[in-house]
């Protein structure tokens, strides 16, 4: 990176988001702890920046979500209704300063005919220096000062040693230091020849994952073939013993006798008066059919649907009488409101009238003294009274003025609405005649073609004498016809058990020609386990070769933190992994403040490779004894019992 892109959070301003109702946070780019007990929503400041910038809380869940409610919730778990959370936040970025602002807000449609509006969702407005965004325009700057990415990774110690999957922290390293891939590094050493050519497009990993699936598809075909193999030879022996020679001769007797009795079969049933009844019996039953067809397609198209046009004058005419008691009830509405507020001002009139009959009745004496008051302070008392009875008179004249005006416009609406009211009564008059008029279509009479019945019972009739000659014919030879029929199927089944026993004769050479397949495949398949376990060896030797060149060269750009990105296996081979260790003790088994340390040490590395430094937000910092120092603004939560929610801005 050509230099290093610094953004400082100087205010955070929080409204109705989660359990906070109003926050501000003036951070002015300074360091500063949020101290609170657990609940108290130290939290909800880190998920409102998330949210704020990447659309989603500090772990990466959506709003409204089952673990991101951003509306505030009511003791029964519900959403508050009339809410809208806000979130503003100004930045400076390399002296630069911008504001981003999100309104989180419910929107409510009126579907047509309905009275009153129905809340359809939630929607988020975006405002860039208080000027409004689309969507795509807010996260299109966001990104230019910083991508949601690099910003997760950036704000939360905690994000890369425990959220991240080690897959992808292991990606990230190898980026980091820039890795070369692996053919470049076993072009170092000539052993490693066969392997770079072998490999093609892919890396060792890839291609030891595909050399490890290849061995097991070898190994599985070479515990299977001396099953095979045996099953095979079973096969044979049982078949070595049987008389083919004899087989063939009986089958050839057996076919000989079939053909004589087919041929017979065909001079009794191929008789030509039977064959010619039969035609004529065949031809009436397909002119039956045509007629049906026809009579079926002239019916269909008779059929015409009816439309009944009272259902439309219905449902205008509800229409109609809803609109006429909506206009009524504004009529009474409007007549209600211009009673009271002409009673309102009958009493107003009165209180007038009781103020200017009101006359001065103050003491001449003074009270303290006993003497006489001076003629200037009597005169001004009076005065005073006079300008007090005309200040509540005038005060009475005004409100009257006002009454008066709504008084009016209450009369303008209950003009409105009984006009209205009475085009809507004319409307409904005019329906009502229209739908005692309305006469449904009566549906028309479906007929046969002319003549079809005629025409279909000599034709049924007919079809009747033709099957009746038909069977005459059929008697005199159908019991001799039977007789041979019942001889060919049983020659047939005899030919049928005796075929199959012959047809094992070609499976003696079958079998012996695979018995020999399967042992030639056994010498393929032992060689391929070989070659396979050859380059395996040398993806285990490159793999050892790399270890520690790629370990080394990526701890180097940590203080304390140390990774370990290859795990010995039992067999002596290597798993790729991506644990964090500090201290030369694995991540899990830290304590939380090892663990925010940790979390510093990785974040400070990533902070230079991205050339970013981030506000980074310090959860359970209150387990950390000694914090380190961080050159970016840093942001503690810091649990304390029996506080509410407190910033200290340093």
């Amino acid at each position: 990176m050509s230099s290093m892109k610094t953004i400082k959070l100087m205010n955070l301003s929080i409204m109705d988001f989660k359990g906070i109702h109003t926050l501000d946070i003036p951070f002015d780019g300074s360091n500063a702890m949020i101290y609170g007990k657990n609940g108290k929503g130290k939290t909800s400041v880190f998920d409102a920046l998330c949210w704020l910038l990447t659309g989603k809380d500090a772990r990466g869940n959506q709003p409204e979500s089952e673990n991101f409610y951003i509306k505030p919730r009511d003791v029964h778990g519900q959403a508050l209704s009339g809410v809208m959370p806000t979130v503003t936040g100004t930045f400076d970025v390399d002296g630069d300063t911008i504001t981003f602002r999100k309104i989180y807000k419910g929107k409510w449609e009126k579907p047509r005919g309905a009275a009153k509006a129905k809340f359809s969702g939630n929607t988020t407005e975006h405002y860039i220096d208080d000027i409004p965004q689309k969507e795509s325009e807010y996260k299109r700057i966001v990104g230019e000062i910083i991508l949601e990415n690099v910003l997760r990774l950036l704000v939360d110690v905690h994000r890369f040693p425990e959220s991240l999957k080690w897959q992808d922290r292991r990606k990230l390293l190898f980026e980091l230091c820039s890795v070369q891939d692996d053919k470049t590094i076993m072009a170092k050493d000539a052993r490693f020849a066969p392997l770079s050519e072998s490999l093609g497009r892919w890396s060792v990993d890839e291609y030891k994952q595909s050399l490890k699936t290849s061995r097991r598809k070898v190994n599985d075909a070479l515990e299977k073939l001396p099953v095979r193999i045996d099953e095979v030879e079973k096969s044979v022996s049982a078949l070595r013993g049987m008389d083919f020679a004899a087989l063939h001769t009986q089958a050839d007797q057996l076919t000989a006798r079939k053909s004589t009795l087919e041929a017979e079969l065909y001079d009794i049933t191929h008789d030509t008066a039977l064959m010619g009844a039969k035609n004529a019996f065949a031809t009436l039953q397909n002119r039956l059919t045509a007629l049906e067809n026809e009579n079926t397609a002239h019916r269909r198209s008779q059929q015409v649907p009816v439309t009944d046009p009272r259902k439309e004058i219905q449902r205008e005419l509800d229409t109609a009488r809803r609109e006429l008691e909506r206009e009524q009830s504004a009529f009474s509405a409007a007549k209600t409101q211009i009673q009271m507020a002409e009673m309102r001002l009958e009493d107003y009139r009165k209180q007038w009238k009781t103020i200017q009959g009101k006359k001065y009745d103050g003491k001449d004496i003074c009270p303290t003294c006993g003497q006489k008051l001076p003629a200037d302070k009597i005169q001004a008392a009076k005065a005073e009274f006079e300008r007090d009875k005309k200040a509540r008179q005038d005060r009475l004249l005004a409100d009257s003025d006002i009454i008066k005006s709504g008084i009016a416009d209450q009369q303008k609406l209950a003009d409105t609405a009984e006009a209205k009211a009475a085009q809507w009564e004319q409307e409904i008059l005019q329906l009502e005649k229209h739908l005692a008029e309305a006469v449904v279509p009566e549906a028309p009479v479906i007929e046969d073609l002319p003549d079809y019945a005629r025409q279909r019972e000599e034709l049924q009739t007919s079809i009747q004498q033709a099957d009746e000659k038909c069977r005459e014919l059929t008697e005199n030879s159908n019991a001799q016809a039977q007789k041979i029929k019942a001889d060919i199927v049983s020659l047939e089944t005899q030919l049928s058990s005796l075929r199959a026993e012959i047809a094992k004769e070609s499976n003696i050479a079958a079998a012996e020609n695979r018995i020999q397949e399967l042992q030639a495949e056994r010498h393929t398949q032992v060689a391929e386990m070989d070659k396979l376990d050859a380059l395996l060896a040398l993806c285990e030797d490159f793999t050892r070769y790399k270890v520690q060149s790629i370990t080394d060269a990526i701890n180097s750009h940590f203080k304390r933190v140390r990774f370990r990105l290859f795990r010995e296996q039992i067999n002596g081979g290597l798993d790729d992994c991506c644990d964090v260790m500090m201290d030369g003790k694995p991540y899990g088994s830290l304590s939380d403040g090892e663990k925010v340390k940790a979390g510093m040490d990785i974040i400070s590395t990533l902070s230079r490779f991205y050339g970013v430094k981030m506000p980074l937000f310090i959860d359970r910092a209150e387990s950390v004894t000694d914090m380190p120092q961080a050159d970016m603004q840093m942001i503690q939560l810091v649990v304390r019992e029996n506080r509410k929610l407190e910033v200290e801005v340093k």
